[in-house]
């Protein structure tokens, strides 16, 4: 991956935390730390289930090995 799209993931994830915490109203840096922690899990669990799908359609034969949605 290329240093672009770290820097794009951070912002977007950087982003997205700060958006719900003001829409929930979080003030306290644990309370904003938590809302981060759930932003990285659900974008690790989107990332990983996209590449589990790649993995099983390639299993099946249904699309070629390497391949990415």
């Amino acid at each position: 991956m290329s240093l672009r799209n770290y820097i794009v993931v951070t912002i977007l994830v950087v982003g997205c935390t700060f958006v719900i915490s003001k829409w929930q109203e979080k003030r306290g840096t644990l309370e904003i730390l938590k809302v981060f922690f759930q932003v990285v899990v659900f974008f690790v669990a989107v990332v990983g289930g996209v590449f589990l799908l790649a993995k099983v359609l390639a299993h099946f034969g249904i699309a070629q090995s390497g391949f990415f949605i």
